[in-house]
């Protein structure tokens, strides 16, 4: 979101620059038209432009006079300007080139310098935005994965342990069901995280809510699923092989969206 709030400021300060420039531009050009017109009158630089006229083809020329020649009329400068802009115009800019790369006398320009510096400084500064939210949902991604993966085997090995106890009841009797509970709601926490940061992922919310309410949820712990008696081990051996199918089953979904953490950001990956 960061980026894109930047990229709108940056984009209007833009569009305000070029109207700006739009809105200017027509005062800017007339000021460089009258210093490129003061130049080229100038008595030191009449016999020039008469000999820019004349390579161009726009007039005869008289250089020792500072004078042009059209239709067999002798016109200074001036006059020429008067009689024919256009053709005077073209050979002053033509004379007036050189000076006028070297120093910005038009208003104009200074709008356009302005606007490449600003595309330049805000572009750099927008390239640097997008590389550190990169390198921020990397190493979240990052963060998260590693995460994941250790809750879930802490849970993965929790339950395999509780589900061996309850299959053939030790000397220790029936074992604690509070540990698989607190591990199973950190590795629920960690999906809906996930489901949180990346809400078009349906997965991760879906094996939040699989793990609740299936057969690694609340009801892992039901007597109904562990009878006690000796003839009714085939049930507990029933139950104990759907929990290991489970843990399975969902642990290769998990660590599939582990995987997927590591690498959206440079992929676009989902799990």
């Amino acid at each position: 979101m960061r980026v894109f709030g930047f990229a709108a400021l940056f984009a209007a300060a833009i569009g305000s620059i070029v109207f700006l420039t739009v809105l200017l531009g027509d005062s800017g050009n007339s000021a460089a038209d009258d210093a490129r017109a003061v130049y080229c009158l100038a008595p030191a630089n009449t016999s020039a432009l008469v000999r820019a006229a004349a390579a161009l083809g726009l007039a005869g020329a008289d250089p020792a006079a500072g004078r042009v020649v059209l239709a067999n009329r002798r016109l200074t400068p001036a006059q020429w300007r008067a009689a024919r802009p256009a053709d005077f115009d073209r050979a002053c800019a033509a004379l007036s080139a050189p000076q006028f790369a070297k120093n910005d006398y038009g208003g104009g320009n200074s709008i356009t310098t302005g606007l490449t510096v600003l595309v330049q400084v805000g572009g750099g500064a927008l390239l640097t935005l997008v590389i550190d939210n990169y390198r921020i949902a990397a190493e979240r991604g990052r963060t998260d994965a590693a995460g994941l993966r250790d809750a879930w085997r802490s849970f993965s090995q929790q339950v395999a342990d509780y589900a061996k106890a309850r299959l053939d009841v030790g000397p220790m009797g029936i074992p604690l069901f509070a540990p698989v509970a607190q591990q199973r709601e950190d590795v629920e926490t960690a999906l809906r995280v996930v489901a949180t940061r990346h809400p078009r992922w349906g997965t991760p919310r879906r094996l939040a809510d699989e793990l609740r309410t299936g057969p690694l949820g609340a009801d892992l712990e039901s007597a109904g699923k562990w009878p006690p008696d000796d003839e009714e081990r085939p049930t507990r051996k029933n139950t104990f092989d759907t929990v290991n199918k489970s843990l399975s089953d969902l642990g290769g979904s998990v660590l599939r969206i582990a995987d997927a953490l590591e690498t959206t950001i440079r992929l676009g990956r989902r799990p």
